[in-house]
């Protein structure tokens, strides 16, 4: 059985700025899986798959995602490294308005544990996932935690979250809110919608770390984040909680 998936973009991208060249964002892409995947192993003994997506067709992007999703079933961590926007995950395809069945994939594959419960963590290695279409600025947020009202509409990381949770799963959605580094983007969020209530709650770690710690405390953060590959890689398995006892450990 797999406990983790990982899934990156292996294919690099063509710019043609400065006369043209190769970006060679997929090799980093899959470097950072590999490293990923190498921490999975040796610090939570994982059974780990990754696979390389070299397709720019988005049908088949999409039709080999829920392939793969569905010959892996009980992972409980599914990883994705690609590009991304508010709407979109370029590295398997899907936007916002057809988002749905790769939840339903993921909902139908994602580990079940003793109570029944499905339970899944999602972390989208991707730029801007865990923002909306429009997004208030930082002083008229609230301090901590924020409802997807607040937070902006129909966010790629928001909308997966509600289906998943409108599915009876319990996921933890790690996205980032900006444009930044692969795995070393410091801008990130946590949304979980609760099967129940389907209310959505997105947790934001500048605000959080600044407001427990101080400002400071948000600097060390982005510095363990660019520096400390254990640390950065273990952020979606910690509560706030830990995050905030190793930022304060570090000072």
């Amino acid at each position: 059985m797999t406990n983790t998936l990982c899934i990156a973009t292996a294919r690099n991208s063509w710019s043609t700025k400065g006369g043209g060249k190769w970006l060679h964002d997929g090799d980093y892409f899959v470097s950072e899986m590999t490293h990923f995947i190498r921490h999975e192993e040796v610090t939570h003994g994982a059974d780990v798959v990754g696979k390389m997506y070299t397709n720019k067709n988005r049908l088949a992007l999409r039709s080999r995602t829920i392939d793969d999703i569905q010959n892996n079933p009980g992972f409980d961590t599914l990883a994705f490294f690609c590009h991304g926007s508010w709407k979109w995950l370029f590295g398997t395809g899907h936007q916002i308005w057809n988002l749905s069945e790769l939840a339903s994939a993921i909902a139908s594959s994602c580990y079940i544990d003793k109570r029944a419960q499905r339970r899944v963590t999602i972390v989208l290695y991707a730029c801007s996932c865990g923002r909306g279409k429009w997004v208030l600025p930082w002083s008229k947020r609230r301090a901590l935690v924020e409802r997807t009202s607040i937070q902006g509409q129909h966010g790629f990381a928001h909308m997966l979250s509600a289906e998943l949770g409108a599915r009876g799963v319990v996921a933890h959605v790690f996205a980032h809110t900006a444009k930044g580094d692969t795995t070393r983007n410091p801008l990130l969020c946590r949304v979980t919608t609760d099967p129940d209530t389907r209310l959505t709650i997105t947790l934001h770690y500048r605000e959080g770390i600044k407001q427990e710690l101080g400002k400071e405390a948000w600097t060390r953060f982005c510095a363990l984040m660019r520096d400390d590959p254990a640390f950065r890689f273990n952020i979606p398995f910690m509560s706030m909680n830990e995050v905030l006892d190793n930022v304060d450990d570090g000072c």
